[in-house]
């Protein structure tokens, strides 16, 4: 049975009473959950009756780690009906989920998280970027090929923020046990999440140009990727890596044709007009998602 990870406090950021979730709704969204967590160690109290509108497991993709070589493990998070948790630029408010590494063994590498695409959350006049289902947020941990030890153990401190009309922070310290094994990993029974996961994340795009420009309190950012990527997309929505590049709320018109499009917004009223790098990412009807970036002109 998986270990959950589940904050010890919480409180409304928008200063409401926080209401624990009942009994039966712990309980349903205890078995709901897939039995997907392995070789968690957690502290001792961590029980599925301390959760606060969301579910937290770490994940490993396979069974063992391999010297000098990368395997993933993630943060799965599984807000309750109606919550969302946020993406990695949360749009007009919200924070991201992060992982604060608290002991990283001596020659291990632990990347960034893969975020998958995420939804447009509208609240009020405000348009946040998020999740309302179960988001597995993957990170690459490569280790190096001169080690020694059959196990490492790594800690850290995942935190979140969980939101429907009020929002509730979470934090959770904890540890993983790394299997370290010179044999090939054999996938397990979380395999398989991180491979649906994949099939979600955007596709980094190589462009023969792609650039952007201020006009008055408006930007303009043009691409032209190296094939046709549009020719089957009927619908585009945009999605800004950077942060307070775009008005999130306002009009965000798109124009595309084969392998080129250009994207007009109102400026962000924070705008950092010192930014050179615009990133972000274009999604279509079909959940096709592909990552630009775009320098200034």
């Amino acid at each position: 049975m998986p270990l959950y990870l589940t904050q010890h406090k919480h409180q409304s950021i928008a200063g409401r009473r926080s209401q624990r979730a009942s009994p039966i709704l712990l309980l349903a969204m205890w078995l709901i959950l897939p039995l997907w967590a392995t070789k968690i160690l957690a502290l001792p109290n961590d029980k599925p009756s301390q959760l606060a509108h969301i579910a937290v497991v770490i994940l490993q993709e396979f069974n063992s780690h391999q010297p000098g070589h990368s395997q993933r493990i993630g943060l799965l998070l599984k807000p309750a009906p109606g919550w969302h948790v946020y993406w990695q630029n949360p749009g007009d408010s919200g924070n991201a989920p992060i992982i604060k590494w608290l002991d990283i063994p001596q020659g291990v590498t632990i990347g960034e998280f893969q975020w998958p695409i995420p939804k447009q959350i509208k609240i009020g006049h405000l348009v946040n970027y998020g999740y309302h289902d179960a988001v597995l947020l993957m990170l690459p941990v490569t280790l190096p090929p001169d080690i020694q030890q059959q196990q490492l153990m790594l800690k850290g401190k995942a935190s979140w923020l969980v939101c429907k009309e009020s929002c509730i922070p979470g934090w959770h310290t904890f540890t993983v046990a790394l299997t370290i094994s010179t044999d090939k990993p054999i996938p397990n029974g979380d395999t398989t999440i991180f491979e649906q996961t994949d099939k979600t994340l955007p596709v980094p795009v190589a462009t023969l140009d792609a650039h952007w420009q201020l006009t008055d309190n408006a930007i303009t950012l043009k691409a032209y990727a190296n094939k046709p990527l549009f020719s089957q997309s009927t619908t585009l929505t945009f999605f800004p890596i950077t942060a307070n590049i775009v008005e999130y709320a306002q009009p965000i018109d798109i124009q595309w044709k084969h392998n080129v499009v250009t994207i007009g917004a109102t400026k962000h009223v924070y705008f950092n007009a010192k930014i050179n790098e615009v990133d972000f990412i274009l999604v279509d009807q079909a959940k096709r998602g592909w990552q630009l970036s775009a320098n200034r002109q």
